[in-house]
C-alpha cells in the first residue's frame, strides 16, 4: 500500500486530480495502475473542504492521525502491514515520526519516496513569512482576496504548473481551479521549522521542531529514495535533495550498523557509498513534476523503481548483520 502525504497548503487532490480533470494527469491514476493500493489524507488546513482546521497541528498528532488511517485500510483491505510511504515537498518532514508511530503499531515503513521533499531535520527549509505570511489563527497564508478573486502570495507555485503545462502542450489545473481546489493555509507547526504556533502567538523554539520531527533520530527510520526536479525554478530541490537525502540514509545505515561485526563494515561502506545513485532520480518539471499525464507516469515508474531499490537495499543490509 501506498500512503501519499501532500505538501504544505494543498489537499491531497493534487495527487489524485479534480472533478473535470484528466485521472491521467495525476499519480494515483498510474500508481493503482501498477497494483498498488493508495490511501492520500489531506491535512485539516484552512479551506472550504473542513468545517474546522487545526492550527496548532503538529507533525507528531498528524503522524499519529495517519498511522490510524492506514492501520484502517490495511484491515478493511485484508493487506500486509507493510506501507510505502510517497511525501511531497513539506511532508519529508514526516518521515521519521511517522516510522516510530507506525513501528508501535506494528506496521512497518518499508520505505519513503521524496517528491522534492525535504528532509526531517529543522533550518533546511526556514518558514519565509514574507512570501507567505501567517495569519491571526496560525497558519501560512498561500493565497490573498484581491478585487474579489484569490491570488497567490508566492507565484512561483502557478509558474512551475505553467512550466508541465508547456511539457502537456496544453493546460492540466486551470488557475481558478487550482486557487478553489487545490490550496488553503497550511498550520505553521506542520512545517516542522523553528517557528512554531502555541497558545495562541509564534514563538521560535529550535527544540520544539527537533522534538516534533525527530531529527537526528535515525534510530528506526526508513530508508528513504529521492525523485529531484531537474527545471531551474525548484533550484533548492534540484541542488540539495540527493546531499540532504544520501546523508540521512547514511545515518539511518549507522545506527543500524552499531551492531554489525567489525568484518561487515567495509562492506555497508560501499553500499553506502553506493546509494546517491542508487536511490535517487531526476524527474523533468519544476516543483510540481508529477503533475501532468507525462510527468504523473513517469513520477509512478520511479516510484515502482525506487521501492524495488530499497528493499535491494534493505536485502543487502540484511546480510550484513
Amino acid at each position: 500500500m501506498v500512503l501519499f502525504l501532500t505538501g504544505g497548503g494543498h489537499l491531497g487532490r493534487i495527487s489524485y486530480g479534480y472533478p473535470d480533470g484528466d485521472p491521467r494527469d495525476f499519480l494515483a491514476y498510474w500508481l493503482t495502475s501498477m497494483g498498488y493500493n493508495l490511501v492520500v489524507p489531506s491535512p485539516p488546513i484552512e479551506h472550504p473542504v473542513f468545517n474546522s482546521p487545526v492550527c496548532g497541528l503538529d507533525v507528531t498528532t498528524w503522524s499519529e492521525v495517519l498511522i490510524d488511517l492506514v492501520a484502517a485500510k490495511l484491515h478493511a483491505w485484508k493487506l500486509k502491514p507493510r506501507v510505502l510511504v510517497v511525501g511531497w515537498s513539506m511532508a519529508g518532514r514526516f518521515i521519521s515520526r511517522l516510522a516510530a508511530t507506525a513501528s508501535s503499531r506494528n506496521i512497518a515503513i518499508e520505505a519513503f519516496v521524496s517528491l522534492a521533499a525535504t528532509p526531517p531535520l529543522p533550518g533546511l527549509s526556514p518558514v519565509n513569512l514574507k512570501e507567505t505570511p501567517l495569519s491571526a489563527h496560525g497558519f501560512r497564508s498561500f493565497l490573498a482576496l484581491s478585487e474579489g478573486a484569490f491570488m497567490p502570495l508566492n507565484r512561483s507555485w502557478l509558474a512551475a504548473l505553467s512550466e508541465q503545462d508547456q511539457l502537456e502542450g496544453r493546460s492540466i489545473i486551470p488557475s481558478e481551479v487550482y486557487f478553489r481546489e487545490f490550496v488553503g493555509g497550511s498550520p505553521l507547526n506542520l512545517h516542522g521549522e523553528g517557528l512554531r504556533w502555541r497558545n495562541g502567538r509564534m514563538q521560535h523554539s529550535l527544540w520544539d521542531a527537533a522534538k516534533d520531527v525527530m531529527a537526528m533520530e535515525f534510530q528506526g527510520a526508513p530508508l528513504c529514495a529521492a525523485i529531484i526536479p531537474t527545471a531551474s525554478s525548484d533550484r533548492h530541490h534540484l541542488l540539495t535533495d540527493q546531499a540532504n537525502w544520501s546523508f540521512f540514509n547514511a545515518h539511518v545505515i549507522a545506527a543500524r550498523a552499531a551492531s554489525f561485526a567489525p568484518s561487515a563494515l567495509n562492506k555497508v561502506r560501499s553500499l553506502v557509498e553506493s546509494l546517491p545513485k542508487r536511490l535517487s532520480r531526476e524527474a523533468v518539471g519544476g516543483h510540481f513534476f508529477f503533475v501532468g499525464a507525462k510527468g504523473a507516469r513517469a513520477a509512478a515508474q520511479a516510484i515502482l523503481a525506487l521501492h524495488a531499490e530499497t528493499l535491494a537495499v534493505e536485502a543487502e543490509l540484511k546480510s550484513c548483520s
